[in-house]
Formats: structure tokens, sequence, C-alpha cells
């Protein structure tokens, strides 16, 4: 049982000032939906398979947006962990290249877990090793790695060398990423920043210089619902060209019989009040 105020359903997001965008909520999967499997979204528009039509929904939203401002690097961020910002990352990039045909690459640049990797058997090569130099660009990519991936949606894994701290690591190769996001934004449609959980105020200038588009992905019943007000400082402070957020693990409301069963009611009794005052006209 959590001992703090978590984040209830979308109502509780109202108080997020409008200029951060909603882009829409996901939701909540039981781990026998899953199957084991990362990426969700499918070829086949199955308008019953509410995993494949949310991520699509935001995933048009998120472009729409982009397009507008011109943006072309997302980073995906949290206030903490297992909060599926992996997941819902990976999910949009998938239908980024599947349904919209872009190009889309993501770095696994969470140092901390290094999640995105992992899911990939942890490749030893990848993005620590560019940064020390000890790699060219080409060699860290990994293309369409995933079994029931697509065309367009590549890989830059985190790479297996040590490193201490991480923040301090990113901030100090920061030329050599600089070097390595331009490259990839004139090979690619759209570069995600699979990023660190944003634990502390310090930690969310990491990525400034790179990422147009910070999207925070918060986690019904899981997030700290106070930790929304640290949203507005961080929009404040002027890190980003744009925030934005998105719900995951929603209950979202379903229209079920008993619902179905009180429109009805509803129906019937506002039409027999009309019949009865008719009756008494007449």
């Amino acid at each position: 049982m959590k001992t703090y105020p978590t984040i209830k359903g979308e109502n509780d997001l109202e108080p997020v000032p409008a200029h951060i965008c909603r882009l829409g909520s996901i939701p909540l999967a039981a781990k026998r939906e899953l199957k084991s499997e990362y990426l969700v979204v499918r070829e086949k528009d199955n308008r019953k398979d509410k995993h494949n039509k949310e991520f699509r929904r935001v995933c048009t939203k998120m472009i729409n947006l982009c397009d507008v401002m011109n943006l072309k690097v997302i980073m995906f961020t949290s206030f903490g962990q297992e909060s599926g910002k992996t997941f819902t990352a990976l999910n949009l990039a998938k239908s980024m290249a599947l349904v919209h045909k872009k190009r889309v690459v993501m770095l696994d640049t969470d140092l901390h877990t290094a999640k995105l990797s992992k899911m990939i058997s942890d490749p030893p090569v990848g993005l620590i090793s560019y940064l020390n130099k000890s790699i060219y660009n080409e060699k860290i990519l990994l293309y369409n790695c995933f079994s029931n991936g697509s065309k367009g949606f590549d890989v830059i894994p985190a790479g297996k060398v040590p490193v201490s701290n991480p923040s301090d690591f990113l901030t100090q190769k920061e030329d050599r990423l600089k070097e390595l996001i331009a490259w990839l934004k004139c090979k690619y449609d759209y570069v995600f920043l699979n990023s660190m959980p944003v634990n502390c105020l310090a930690e969310a200038d990491i990525a400034d210089n790179y990422a147009g588009l910070a999207v925070f992905v918060l986690r019904e019943n899981h997030t700290d619902r106070r930790r929304l007000g640290d949203l507005e400082k961080i929009c404040q402070m002027k890190q980003y060209k744009k925030m934005a957020l998105i719900l995951n693990g929603s209950k979202m409301k379903k229209t079920g019989a008993a619902d179905i069963s009180k429109i009805f009611i509803l129906v019937l009794s506002v039409f027999l009040g009309m019949l009865i005052g008719f009756l008494m006209v007449v």
C-alpha cells in the first residue's frame, strides 16, 4: 500500500496547466493480456484491442503536436520507477513506424536501469561505447531488433560499460551526445530518448539541449500526486520547447450492462414524462 497520495485518474490531472499537453491515457494491462510481450501495438487495427487503439490515438496526437512545432527529438521520462515509461515509449515508436510509416530510432539513455537494453538481451556495445569514443555511429545501431517489430524502428542500447554516476557521465559527454543526435536527426524522422526518471529538478536539465518535446509518463495508482506541482516548476525553467503527459495504467471507464440499464431507464423516464404531459393537455 502506498504511503503517499497517488494519481487516481484523469480528474487528478485537472490542476496541470493547459500549456502542458495531455496526450491521452493507456489502459491498464493485466499480465495475461501482455503475454510477456513488450510490444502490444499490432499491424491490424482491431478496435476491440484497447491497447492497440489507444496507442494509435496517442501516437497520432503526438505526431500532430511535433509537426506543428517542428520537433524531432522526444524524451520520455517519469517521476520514478515502474511508471511504464519504457513500455509506453516502445509502443509509440512501433505505432509511428507501423501506422504512420515514420523512421524511428530509440536511444537507451536511462543508464540507471538500462531497461530497454535488457529487453533485447543487453548488448555489450551501445551508447556508452560511442560516448567513450571506442566505436563509430553505425556500429551502435540495432536494426529491427524486436522479433515482432517493424521496418524503420531501430534501437541504440546503453551498452555494458559500467557507469558509476550516469547523470555526471552524460553531462561530461554532452558534445559527443549532441553530435550523435544531430546525425540521427538526419537519418530518422523521430529520435526517442528513453531517459532517466526525474527524481529531482536538477536531473531535468540533462536532456534540455537535445529534446524538443518532453513526455512525462504518469501511472495511475502509482505516481505521487504531489509531484504534479513539479511539472509547472520544470516548465517555468523553460527546459523544453514543449511538455506533455501520458497517463499509463488507466482503469478507463467502460460502458457496461449496468450503465446501459441506467441510460435506458433515464430515456424511458423522460419519454413517459413527455407522454403524461401530452395526455394531460389533451
